[in-house]
């Protein structure tokens, strides 16, 4: 693989990225309310990781706790 190749490839992944960055910006809005809704166990395990990424998160500040 050339080199060119490779940072294409990089900078092509960093798009990905970016996209599902915006994403997920907009997923969040949907999901308020709607969480309940997981009913199948091996949705659930998502859940379940979706709470301790919250762990990091103050409701107060709006802030993540490594910011």
């Amino acid at each position: 693989m050339q080199f060119s190749e490779f940072h294409e490839a990089v900078q092509d992944a960093e798009q990905t990225m970016r996209l599902a960055d915006r994403a997920a910006a907009m997923m969040v809005r949907m999901l308020v309310g709607r969480l309940r809704k997981v009913n199948a166990y091996h949705d659930r395990w998502y859940l379940g990781q979706l709470k301790k990424e919250l762990r990091d998160f103050n409701a107060s500040t709006r802030t993540w706790k490594d910011e």
